[in-house]
């Protein structure tokens, strides 16, 4: 209550081209705040819908995964950030980047989704290793 009645106080002190200035500043950035909003919203669909499916039963069924990638460190399973899920997820792609098809991260150990894969290359190593696959296979 005294953040929203010191707001309206400091609205009250401001001058009319502050306010205006305020307002506009708010038109031009609402359309990247609104992107921001949608995209925000889509991936917690993907996290709530799609996510919840990643089983430890379906990491061991998965083709070229082995037993260390199925299971999971004890500090992964206790994890008050990632899901279950979401810590077999950045597993996978660990994996997947440590079999060298990316490279210099033969080495590189997926921590987050954030900044481990900002610079993309992780993800186009992975990409790269399916889209093999599926050239090399018949249809």
């Amino acid at each position: 209550m005294r953040v929203a009645v010191r707001h309206v106080l400091d609205a009250e002190s401001e001058t009319p081209t502050e306010q205006q200035r305020k307002k506009r500043d708010l038109i031009t950035s609402f359309p990247s705040r609104a992107c921001h909003a949608w995209l925000t919203l889509c991936c917690q669909v993907v996290k709530s819908l799609v996510l919840y499916r990643i089983t430890p039963k379906l990491m061991k069924n998965l083709a070229g995964v082995t037993a260390s990638v199925a299971s999971l460190d004890s500090a992964m399973t206790h994890s008050s950030v990632y899901s279950v899920s979401e810590c077999y997820l950045l597993k996978w792609l660990s994996h997947h980047a440590a079999k060298g098809l990316v490279h210099g991260s033969s080495e590189k150990r997926v921590m987050d989704f954030c900044g481990d894969l900002k610079d993309g290359t992780v993800l186009a190593g992975n990409n790269m290793l399916h889209w093999l696959y599926e050239i090399d296979s018949p249809f």
